[in-house]
């Protein structure tokens, strides 16, 4: 399609086109599998016309199931035949469920999550129950499936959990050791919900009618949850306590977050509905500022079994007989916590506030007293490990407590970058020797609360050299010893499943078929897998597979034996973008992997217009071998408009080891920029297709922030720059993020002056039609301050600027309609300038 002459209209038609061909791509990929008996349960779309696009929850028998046969069109001249599991829907379709309608708490989690589907998006399943709950609007939901199971009823009764509450009740969770007990967070409070006796309580009282709602219980402060992925901020003992009666008693262990001292700012909103004006209030660090302070409490409450009545007065609070931040000065952030097995210990994960000291903390339930009581016991906080790093560290879910019979000793799995790449390590750790570490420097009395260092027993490399282990998750087959991962071992561009024995780390085994990108659920016991498989050419298929364990002294092999298809292999169809990968070696020496997205009908020997989609931040992979990189591409439809798109990872990217990621290290926008531009020139070169003299730069967030600094650096090579939601100076960027890679502005400050886009304002072009931004008003992550102030300099400096504001949409654009638009906008703003360029 020539791009030279396109009038709006057009332009919309041919991007409402490419993306109902985007969405068709994705729409059905089911997520979130749990095993239960005989059932495999999930979330999807199901098949079929008279349904929704929303998620709901969907099971296949895995033993008994109808299956089936499916037509499905390759690349190929003939359709192969595929038989998969039926899909049955879990929930009566006539039972009445609210819509899914977001409050304000609601939308900003699903922002800092970056969830796109919509419906029912999670669930909490207890799997000695069969007991099953998830939300939907501000109503909470219980299901039973073991009907289901057992095959006395094809659907199950959702049943609403009364409540008198009407607002939305946040991280709801079900009570580990009894699943008729619900919890939930309700305006910054904890509360629980009986199920069969009817009866609420309201656990934590840090917001009422005296009080500011800078404080909550339960919720993480916004660094926690945006830059830390931890969205939850209270824990249920996996235990309960009870005595010769019908007396049950339960804790949790919850944050208590104060946000009084952080940073609060205002930011403007529109009503659809009135057309009225109001501002929102946000608590909002940033780089340099006084972070939110967190403290850790447990409740506990009683429930009268032989009633089903919680007890009312029997609510008591407990905090730690000691001031932990005197103890532990260096601490910043609290990023994992949890329970150990029995109950009887909690164990953190703390960072400082550079991020280049991590430390494992194990502390005795035993050592929270009663609040405001003088009664302190002399308990012991133990530190299994401590940390430091040259870098910082990337926070892992990889923690695995190993069962062990000798009290003093602690077992662990744990992931580590000591050597500069993602690991797993075993550690056994012994609390025998006594290293008591007294921070006065003062004689410990008897009484005194001290702080332990552990001994380490052994320290067992399970895995080893340079690729890494998946972050995410691991699975531990304790009866056989052995450890299930996903990493990069064979390739960056693909992840696989491995299998390690902790007794013989030194063998590892690959479980998944190369030439695909996968993501996998294991069953409890690590009998079953669910294989999501994916390439740049095929769609992504859902294989359900039996481990096979061969392993003793003599003989070990484990393997997928596959039962059955649960959404069937789909090649790409011809008609769509077919992404080229490729790799070369940068003049560091180091491989780079890189994507080519032709224009369709590409000719050879002609050039076209090329728009380089950049990110080149640490924490994202643009490139893999998977659909998930082709739906990285936000302007799908460039390519049918006889554009050309190059994705590059360069340095500073992530999952390619730590010394490579942290190339950007202090020098944020100093490096990436001629990293871009040395790709992008071989590729060039390699292809024959792309036009030099048309080269397009765009991106969002920290990729909005390269498109501006290479339109500022480098004018010569970047025609033009489409900004989205871009950061323009990091002292206006928050803490956890920014002191990650920069230090403290008062520690870096040239660092900060020098990767700010404010200082290059004046190199920016004088042409106009070359400088796109685009910032959503609504965007708590990237506020619009920041395009605020590049516009300020700008009008200092005189230089043409074209300004896109969407006024409802937060960072990113989520909205179909306003998504159509920016497309649209994008493509008609590229033929103004570059229409005039022979």
């Amino acid at each position: 399609m020539e791009n030279t002459s396109l009038s709006w209209s057009s332009i919309e038609k041919g991007v409402i086109k490419s993306r109902l061909e985007q969405y068709n791509l994705t729409s059905t990929v089911p997520s979130n599998f749990t095993f239960y008996k005989n059932l495999l349960i999930f979330l999807g779309v199901p098949k079929g016309s008279s349904y929704t696009n929303d998620n709901t929850l969907i099971y296949v028998n895995i033993e008994n199931g109808l299956w089936d046969t499916n037509s499905v069109k390759t690349c190929g001249s003939e359709n192969s035949l595929y038989s998969t599991y039926r899909w049955n829907l879990l929930l009566d379709p006539h039972t009445c469920i609210n819509s899914s309608v977001y409050s304000k708490e609601e939308s900003l989690l699903r922002e800092r999550k970056r969830m796109v589907s919509h419906g029912i998006t999670s669930y909490e399943f207890n799997d000695e129950t069969g007991c099953l709950l998830f939300r939907s609007g501000n109503d909470i939901y219980s299901v039973n499936v073991e009907q289901i199971a057992s095959g006395e009823v094809q659907y199950a009764t959702p049943h609403a959990i009364p409540t008198n509450l009407f607002g939305s009740k946040m991280d709801t969770k079900m009570c580990p050791c009894n699943p008729n007990i619900l919890s939930f967070i309700d305006h910054g409070d904890i509360w629980v919900v009986n199920t069969l006796g009817g009866s609420e309580m309201r656990l934590t009282f840090v917001r009422d009618s005296s009080r500011e709602e800078a404080l909550s219980a339960g919720v993480p402060a916004y660094v926690t949850q945006e830059e830390f992925d931890r969205f939850t901020g209270y824990w249920w003992e996996p235990v309960y306590h009870q005595d010769n009666g019908s007396m049950q008693m339960y804790r949790i262990l919850y944050e208590v977050v104060d946000e009084r001292a952080v940073e609060e700012f205002q930011m403007g909103s529109h009503s659809e509905v009135s057309f009225t004006n109001f501002v929102e209030n946000y608590r909002y660090p940033k780089a340099g500022s006084t972070n939110a302070k967190s403290t850790l409490k447990i409740v506990e409450f009683c429930l009268d079994c032989s009633l089903n009545q919680f007890i009312a007065g029997s609510i008591t609070h407990y905090e730690l007989c000691v001031d932990f931040y005197e103890k532990f000065s260096w601490v910043e952030y609290i990023v994992r916590c949890g329970w150990m097995p029995n109950g009887e210990h909690i164990w953190i994960q703390v960072l400082n506030r550079a991020q280049n000291r991590s430390a494992l903390l194990r502390i005795p339930s035993s050592a929270f007293c009663i609040v405001n009581s003088s009664n302190h016991v002399n308990e012991k906080i133990d530190i299994l490990l401590d940390e430091k790093s040259d870098y910082w560290f990337n926070v892992s879910n990889a923690l695995h407590f190993i069962s062990s019979c000798l009290c003093n000793e602690i077992s662990f799995i744990w992931m580590s970058e000591k050597t500069f790449f993602k690991h797993l390590y075993r550690y056994t750790v012994t609390t025998e020797d006594e290293t008591l570490d007294n921070i006065d420097n003062m004689e410990i009395s008897n009484s005194e609360y001290v702080v332990r260092h552990c001994r380490v027993l052994t320290e067992q490399p399970l895995t080893q050299g340079e690729w890494d282990v998946d972050s995410e998750k691991i699975w531990l087959d304790e009866r056989n010893d052995l450890v299930y991962f996903l990493g990069t071992k064979d390739t960056p561009l693909e992840k696989h499943l491995y299998c390690v024995s902790l007794t013989t780390p030194e063998w590892i085994e690959r479980m998944t078929l190369l030439g695909y990108s996968h993501t996998v659920t294991l069953s409890k016991d690590c009998s079953y897998a669910v294989i999501l498989s994916s390439s740049v050419t095929s769609l992504t298929q859902v294989n359900l597979c039996k481990i096979n364990t061969i392993y003793s002294t003599e003989q070990k092999k484990i393997s997928l034996h596959s039962i059955g298809w649960v959404e069937a292999p789909r090649d790409v169809l011809p008609t769509s973008r077919l992404p080229e990968l490729f790799r070369y070696k940068n003049s560091q020496g180091y491989d780079i992997y890189g994507m080519l997205f032709k224009p369709v009908n590409c000719t050879e020997g002609e050039k076209y217009p090329t728009m380089l989609y950049v990110y080149g931040g640490p924490g994202v992979q643009l490139v893999s071998n998977s659909q998930r990189s082709v739906r990285r591409l936000n302007l799908y439809a460039l390519p049918s408009f006889g554009y050309a798109v190059v994705m590059l990872d360069t340095m500073g990217s992530c999952n390619r080891g730590i010394r490579f990621e942290a190339a950007i290290q202090n020098c944020m926008g100093q490096i990436e920029i001629e990293q871009q531009i040395e790709g992008l020139k071989l590729i060039a070169e390699k292809s024959g297709i792309i036009d030099m003299n048309r080269i397009v730069i765009h991106g969002w967030s920290y990729g909005g922030y390269l498109a501006l600094m290479g339109l500022a650096q480098r004018p010569d090579i970047f025609k033009v720059a489409i900004a989205g939601a871009p950061v323009t100076c990091w002292q206006l960027y928050d803490t956890g993020y920014t002191e990650r890679y920069m230090k403290s502005p008062a520690e870096n400050k040239n660092a900060y002056q020098d990767s700010s886009v404010l200082k290059f304002a004046s190199q920016f072009p004088n042409e106009p039609n070359r400088l796109m931004i685009i910032h959503g008003l609504m965007d708590e992550n990237v506020h619009f301050s920041h395009t605020k102030a590049l516009i300020s300099e700008l009008i200092k400096e005189g230089k043409p600027y074209q300004l896109q504001v969407y006024p409802n949409e937060r960072h990113g654009i989520r909205n179909a309609a306003a998504a159509k638009h920016y497309e649209t906008n994008v493509v008609w703003f590229l033929q103004q300038y570059l229409s005039t360029i022979t």
